[in-house]
């Protein structure tokens, strides 16, 4: 299904309370769960870490697009390219919000400021965004105007280092003093990732346990992608 889970929230929890009720299996598809920059992330900062690069310091999360929807939205664009449900924050960052969240907790909206255009249909045009997650400040910045269809990073600064996703699957580190060091060629990881993600899937519908976001996790993101796209001064 759409990583968006829904923009209607009553409905979400109504979906959420059915599934738990009926104890049914369910997942949403962020496709970075299964990656190898999360686990690496959660290696480094997440619960339990020995901080093998000290205190994460900041994340910074960079996202372009040369035209919103991209060309291969095509047969979805009416819809992808309209204010009430579509936009590239729901339908890109929210990846991202997913990952700093199951790194490292809810996020917290400290300000926001969204370019729409003058038709009061269209999608976002741009957002910058300000945000406290495990007490560590987040920024945003995401808008149209790349020379790529869809160009986005992930930095994860830390006193000792720094980890870094880009174009989705590729992951870097570096330590102080150290040169970079790539986890792997990007579309090696983007398989293995894609791999993985459907074993999880498997997994799932086996009545196995799985890393795979449940309808809750993903309802939390939605409402910091929503947050942010109300603005917040």
């Amino acid at each position: 299904m759409r990583e968006a889970l829904t923009t209607d929230f009553e409905a979400a929890r109504a979906c959420i309370e059915r599934i738990e009720r009926e104890r049914q299996r369910a997942a949403v598809n962020y496709s970075l769960a299964s990656s190898t920059g999360l686990a690496q992330l959660q290696l480094a900062f997440g619960a339990g870490s020995r901080r093998p690069m000290g205190a994460l310091q900041s994340v910074g999360i960079d996202l372009r697009f040369a035209a919103w929807p991209r060309p291969w939205q095509a047969g979805a664009g009416a819809w992808l390219a309209q204010r009430a449900e579509g936009g590239f924050s729901r339908e890109v960052l929210s990846h991202f919000i997913f990952v700093l969240q199951r790194v490292l907790g809810p996020a917290q909206v400290v300000r926001s400021r969204v370019e729409y255009p003058d038709d009061g249909v269209g999608s976002e045009l741009s957002v910058e965004a300000e945000l406290v997650a495990a007490g560590v400040p987040v920024t945003i910045s995401a808008g149209l105007g790349g020379e790529r269809a869809d160009d986005n990073r992930m930095l994860w600064r830390a006193n000792e280092g720094e980890i870094e996703l880009r174009d989705w699957f590729g992951v870097t580190q570096q330590r102080q003093g150290e040169r970079i060091q790539s986890m792997g060629d990007a579309e090696t990881l983007r398989m293995n990732g894609m791999t993985d993600q459907l074993s999880h899937w498997s997994a799932m519908l086996d009545g196995h346990s799985h890393s795979l976001p449940g309808f809750a996790e993903a309802l939390a993101v939605q409402k910091t992608i929503e947050t942010l796209l109300a603005g917040k001064a």
